[in-house]
């Protein structure tokens, strides 16, 4: 797009706003900023050069036509300053929405789901890279995709519902959904309104795409689109085009893709994440010989059940990024041994009775601290669980996850929650974590 003149505001000033800021810089674009945080933005980027950007007040937003906003992920929809720029009629958009726009000869491979979306995006941007493939693999948080776009010729995306509802043109070539379960209800304010994000993911897709659904999420297995669909399965079921028949991933003619032995991440989510990328990097062009081999290499990643030690016969494990109970429980449900958990975190008005219902019988313990310890608490409460120990902090926590587990047992950070209010990110949270477990002794 010829951005040349026009004005642009950037609504969040953080990482990728500002890098959204040196992009459109770049193309020649007035560029405006406005943070509600501006004073403490402006202090810690005290040594950049800013003269080309603009910061607004609230009151100097009235005095410019923009050609459109680009909005950080973490404004509400439901903010004061969403609402105001809506009724005057601007467009906003996400960044991801400006990469397709401005890279329309590029290839898009979208991931999205609740759960699962890191691993898979991780996976199929490694083989690609490992193959040769100019990929540029992009995570939902961190860096603008902007600057560096032009560099690569396919783009692997991580993509939130945050960045996906304010989408328009955005047009994957390959699309993943791999689960919608509650999460950021605090955000989007309902359920509803979170799964229709979601699905944005492929509105505008056509017989050119393919787009690939789990089969078993009753909210993916009647989408009507008229593109390519692609369905895997971790229940058996003649009518999908990849499933899991314990031992092995099968494709639709029974042909044994792999054995679940020959992978080195367990659970059946992370079953369900590989059949995905699978499908993917097939409609892509890669040989399956060759998806099996970096299979067979793949280590996960870091903070999703990420091994970190054993001592005394106890297996600690990292899963900081567990933030919501959908994925705290394909954790849980991934050992089959006794877990004493660590969890609780920020409220995003999530329940947590299914949860407890699911895993009561799994846990020889439950230590919980955060903002939602008294919920989770209630929650198992409830039904019938009483081994609970609440604490003010992780230290604490994991000093009497060791005291609680027994030989042969597992330490499992699976947080159910976000970290806002205690941590930065997950990311600070589980560093935090294997910090104290390795200092042990």
């Amino acid at each position: 797009m010829d951005y040349k003149g026009k004005n642009i505001l950037i609504l969040g000033y953080g990482i990728s706003g500002y890098g959204a800021s040196l992009y459109f810089i770049s193309k020649g674009a007035n560029v405006y900023v406005y943070d509600d945080n501006m004073d403490q933005i402006l202090k810690d980027r005290a040594n950049e050069n800013l003269d080309d950007i603009k910061f607004l007040t609230r009151t100097e937003l009235d005095s410019i036509d923009f050609s459109f906003v680009l909005k950080s992920p973490g404004i509400k929809p439901s903010s004061d300053i969403i609402r105001y720029l809506v009724d005057k009629n601007v467009e906003i958009v996400s960044d991801i929405e400006i990469l397709y726009r401005d890279f329309k000869n590029h290839k898009f491979i979208v991931i999205t789901g609740t759960n699962g979306k890191t691993t898979t995006t991780t996976f199929i941007g490694k083989v690609l890279k490992d193959l040769g493939y100019n990929v540029n693999v992009i995570g939902n948080i961190g860096v603008s995709p902007l600057l560096e776009a032009a560099n690569y010729d396919t783009h692997v995306i991580e993509a939130s519902s945050f960045q996906l509802e304010y989408t328009k043109d955005f047009k994957p070539n390959i699309a993943i959904i791999l689960n919608i379960t509650p999460d950021h209800l605090d955000w989007h304010g309902s359920f509803k309104a979170y799964e229709e994000a979601k699905k944005k993911i492929y509105q505008n897709m056509d017989k050119s795409s393919y787009l690939i659904l789990n089969y078993d999420d009753i909210a993916l297995n009647k989408v009507e689109q008229d593109t390519n669909i692609l369905y895997f399965s971790s229940k058996e079921k003649d009518i999908v085009d990849m499933n899991y028949i314990a031992p092995n991933i099968v494709d639709k003619d029974k042909n044994i893709v792999i054995n679940k032995d020959d992978i080195f991440i367990k659970g059946r989510h992370n079953y369900e994440n590989l059949m995905a990328a699978t499908l993917a990097l097939e409609v892509f062009g890669v040989k399956r010989e060759d998806i099996v081999k970096e299979i067979k290499d793949f280590k996960g990643v870091e903070h999703r059940i990420e091994f970190v030690r054993e001592l005394d016969g106890i297996s600690y494990y990292n899963d900081s990024k567990g933030t919501n109970p959908d994925a705290s429980l394909k954790a849980v449900e991934a050992f089959d041994k006794s877990i004493v958990l660590i969890a609780g975190g920020y409220d995003k008005n999530i329940p947590f009775e299914d949860f407890a219902f699911k895993t009561k019988n799994k846990l020889r313990s439950l230590i919980l601290f955060g903002q939602t310890k008294d919920k989770i608490k209630e929650a198992f409460t409830n039904v019938g669980y009483d081994n609970i120990t609440m604490v003010k902090n992780m230290s604490e926590a994991v000093s009497v996850a060791r005291s609680h587990a027994q030989k042969g047992d597992i330490v499992l950070l699976s947080p159910l929650c976000a970290s806002w209010g205690i941590y930065k990110n997950y990311k600070e949270r589980g560093i935090e974590f294997k910090k104290l477990v390795n200092e042990l002794k």
